[in-house]
Parts: structure tokens; sequence; C-alpha cells
């Protein structure tokens, strides 16, 4: 039995002042955006776009399911979705993501869930059909970023050389030695055997690593009617055509950006940087960046250059060829898509909040932004360990040291939390009696007295420390928690992958996940039992 508990994000010491803000509607956060998703009537606003649009990313996305080998995925609802999507009342709800390998960590995984499950919401409140989409990050060439993955507290890694190659080039080579590894190492679950295989044919039969990243979210949501999506191709990019040829020539992404980040930058560290160049080039499998000079754009590699009219006239003939970078893409996005909702983590709603201004002046409707579910996942043990340290779940979200420290502090024999109650009393007095002498002297008195007290708290720390060898136990198991849910000091979400719960729990756990997580909800969340 999986139980849910929930704690306010104010709680949470490894979020960001801008998400907690966020997460509660700060007013300080709404002239950033349209509107905050406080309730259904958040999201009613319906979207529209042009039949040729919805009839072109249909082709795409039929055209992207059959160069793709699925191996035991449900497609039924995958299949009505996609017809759905020419309805001219439909609309989507996305979330999008690098692909990684054997698409890890698990908050990609929250992420798909949350898309899915405010889809179905939505389709029932708002009555009419809302469909959930993964966008894949095809066109990204940061290989460094998805080739590795964390099982169980080790690291896997693809072995292949794809420096500056966007993802969509690359193919499935060398990953069934991950596989094999993966196989060889890992105690055989219950479900292990099963998940093996999937992944095993998956990988065999799909050469192409998009097709491949497809079949597998296809196995693990397709039942659910996720449709994934893949938007490097000239049927959808002679669409933005108009938007690429307005930043070649008004760079309104480095002007817009710039602007709104001088109001941003009052309240919250901001995400992006305003860039003058923010558009790639696909080229012999390499994404490389198009900069400008004057009427001149060239490549960076300096292999190839245009005058403003020959880019035009390339671009106007292959659209494919180009590529958006993280300013744009949501534009091309929001472009191509009845989308009412668009669903990212702590850094993608930092930088979404900064392109509204932009959006405007490509006169393009900008989403409800929603903060994905955080969630951590502990075992009956660790619940267990808690309880019996007097932990609260809190404290799982504060440096490792601190919580050890504090441990001993409250279990420590010998302490001096009386004496120092006493001795802050004696030295406030101190201080009210020398201010009446003369006020002159209260920067010193404050001086020594900051020093007295600074003093008694390092011994204090050092008596607190000496007692350690009582509670060896204790500490060793609070330090293996700790080391267990942060994988190279990234939290559990971000760093473990969903096989390991997969292969305790087969589909049963994505299915728990769909019953247990809700991204209205703005709590941290914590499920215990797993």
């Amino acid at each position: 039995m999986i139980s849910k508990k929930k704690i306010q994000i104010e709680k949470i010491n490894i979020l960001s002042n801008l998400v907690k803000d966020y997460s509660n509607f700060d007013a300080k956060i709404k002239p950033f955006i349209n509107t905050f998703p406080r309730d259904f009537s958040s999201f009613s606003k319906k979207r529209s776009v042009s039949k040729i649009i919805r009839k072109d990313v249909v082709s795409v996305i039929k055209k992207q399911y059959q160069n793709t080998v699925f191996y035991k995925s449900d497609l039924r609802k995958v299949n009505k979705n996609i017809s759905n999507l020419l309805l001219s009342d439909s609309q989507t709800v996305i979330t999008g993501h690098q692909l990684n390998l054997l698409a890890s960590p698990l908050f990609l995984i929250y992420k798909i869930v949350n898309v899915i499950v405010l889809a179905n919401k939505l389709s029932l409140k708002l009555k009419r059909n809302v469909i959930p989409i993964f966008w894949m990050a095809s066109e990204d060439h940061d290989f460094k970023e998805i080739k590795s993955c964390n099982i169980f507290n080790k690291s896997y890694t693809w072995k292949a050389n794809y420096e500056d190659q966007f993802v969509a080039s690359m193919s499935t080579d060398g990953i069934k030695n991950v596989l094999k590894e993966i196989s060889s190492s890992t105690d055989d679950f219950l479900h292990k055997n099963e998940l093996m295989d999937v992944f095993e044919n998956i990988y065999y039969n799909n050469k192409n690593y998009t097709n491949a990243h497809r079949a597998l979210l296809t196995f693990l949501f397709g039942k659910y009617g996720l449709l994934i999506f893949d938007s490097n191709d000239s049927l959808l990019k002679k669409h933005f055509v108009s938007n690429f040829k307005s930043e070649f020539s008004h760079q309104k992404s480095y002007s817009s950006i710039k602007e709104v980040n001088n109001d941003l930058s009052k309240y919250y560290k901001t995400h992006l940087n305003p860039m003058d160049n923010n558009i790639f080039y696909l080229k012999e499998s390499l994404r490389i960046k198009i900069l400008r000079k004057k009427n001149i754009f060239r490549l960076s590699d300096g292999s190839k250059k245009w005058t403003q009219e020959e880019l035009f006239a390339e671009l106007d003939k292959y659209p494919e060829r180009f590529s958006p970078n993280v300013v744009l893409r949501p534009l091309y996005q929001e472009k191509i898509f009845p989308n009412i909702a668009y669903i990212g983590g702590p850094s993608e709603i930092s930088y979404w909040i900064q392109l509204k201004k932009l959006f405007d002046l490509e006169d393009q409707h900008f989403p409800v932004l929603m903060l994905r579910n955080f969630v951590l996942n502990l075992s009956k043990k660790d619940v267990r360990l808690l309880k019996k340290y007097n932990i609260n779940y809190s404290d799982l979200f504060l440096p490792k040291d601190f919580v050890l420290h504090d441990y001993i502090k409250k279990n420590a024999v010998i302490n001096f939390n009386l004496e120092i109650k006493k001795i802050d009393l004696i030295l406030d007095s101190i201080a009210n009696k020398s201010k009446k002498v003369n006020s002159g002297l209260t920067v010193h008195t404050e001086v020594v007295l900051k020093k007295i007290k600074k003093y008694l708290s390092k011994l204090d720390r050092k008596i607190i420390n000496n007692q350690k060898d009582e509670h060896l136990i204790a500490l060793k198991k609070i330090n293996n928690l700790f080391d267990d849910i942060y994988f190279n000091g990234e939290i559990q979400e971000r760093s473990a992958s969903y096989i390991p719960y997969y292969m305790k729990y087969g589909s049963l756990f994505i299915d728990i996940l769909i019953k247990k997580l809700n991204p209205l909800e703005k709590d941290y969340i914590i499920l215990k039992g797993f």
C-alpha cells in the first residue's frame, strides 16, 4: 500500500524562491505570464490553429509512428488521440525533455504522468478533447547530458561519440552493451526480465535513437494515450519560416529578453541571458550555430555563409535545416499545437516567464505554465527509520551534515543548552547596560558579545561531536538514507531512474503514479511504501 504525504513547498530547502513564489501565485510574477493555474477555469480559453496546421501535424505524427517499431504496446488510445487532433475544438497540454538514456531520470516520468493526468482532468472539466503531448528534444546536441543513467546508485554510460551531433541523427549502436551491463549487475527482481526484454527488442529493432525513445515511452504510457512528437520536419517548420525570418532580421528575442530581465532581476536570478544568435543549422548530423555580422550570416565553424537574401531563399526551400534554440523552441511549439498548458520543471518555468514579451511581439498565444510535481519515494524501511530516530520528512531536504549534527545534539547526554540560554540572558543584560552608559559603545559591545557566542557555539559543537561514538549505528543509518536519496549530491528525482521501481513493481509503478500525482497540487509529494 503506497501512501501519500504532502509537504508545503515553503519548507523545501532545495527549491528556489522563484519556484516557491510561482507555486504560491505571487503577484511579482503576474506581469510575466497570462494567468496562474489557480483552478480549472484558468484553462478554459480555447486555442485554435488552422486546419492546415492540424492536418500537417497529424500527417507528421502518423509518419513518425509508422517508422517506429513498437513492442508490447497498446496503441488504441494513441491512435484515437491522433485522430482527435484533427477536430477543431481539440486542445493539447505539452511537456518535453531531452532524450535521456532509457528515459531517465525519475522526474522525466513525473512530467509525463502530470501531462496525462492534467489532460484527463481538463477533458472532463472542459468537455472537449484535451490530448497529452510529449515533445522530444530531438534537435538537442548535448550528448553529455543524455548518455548516462543511475540505477540502484550505479551509473551506466552509453559509450558512443556523438559530440555536436543532434539527437535525431543518432543510432542506437552501443546501447545493447549498456543493457548487458545492467542485466548482469542488477538483482533478479520480479519484473526485471520483462523490462530487459522490452529494452532489447526496442533498441535492437529501432536503429534510430529517436524512434527507439518513442517506442519506449509508448510501452510505458501508450495505454494512457500519450502522443510522442518530434518537431524536426519540413512540413511543420514551413509554418515557422516567418518567425525564423523575423528573428534573423530583427532579433526580437534579444531585445525582449533584455527588457524582461531588467524587471525580473529585481526579484530573482534570471535563467536566460539575451543572445544575438538563436538559430542553428543542421548539417551532416551536426547542429551548428548561425552567426550574424551586419547582413552576412555564417556558420560558427566557418563552413558556410550567406547574404540575407541567400539565407531566406534556403530557409524557404529547406526549412528542416534550421533549428530553434531554447528561446525560440517554445514559440515554435505554440505555433503548431492548439496548446493550453505547458508542464515543466523549475528551470523551464524560470525561462518560460522570460519569453512572454517575445510571444506578444510575435502575436503568439502564451500558455498556462504548470510546475511539475516534485516527488520523493521512500521505502517502508526508510519510513520506519525516520520514525525511530524522530526525523521530520522536511529534514530530508536539509544538508546531510546538518541533520546528522542535529540528531546528535538532540540525543547527546551532555550539552550546553541550559547554560547557553542563561548566558544569552546575561549577554543581553551586558548589551543593555553598556548602551545606557554610552550609546557609542554599542558597536564595540556587539563585536565582543558576538565573539563570545561564537566560541561558546564552537565548544558546544565539540562537546556534542565527542559523543558520536554513542550513536554510531543511528548516524550510519541516517547517512545511508541520505546517500540513497541523493546520488552525487542530486536529489532522487533528478538523479535516479524509474528502472528499479519497474523491476520491482512492473507497470503497477506507473499506474500508482497516475493515481497519486496531480499537477494542480502545489505541495512537495512523498510517496511512502515503495
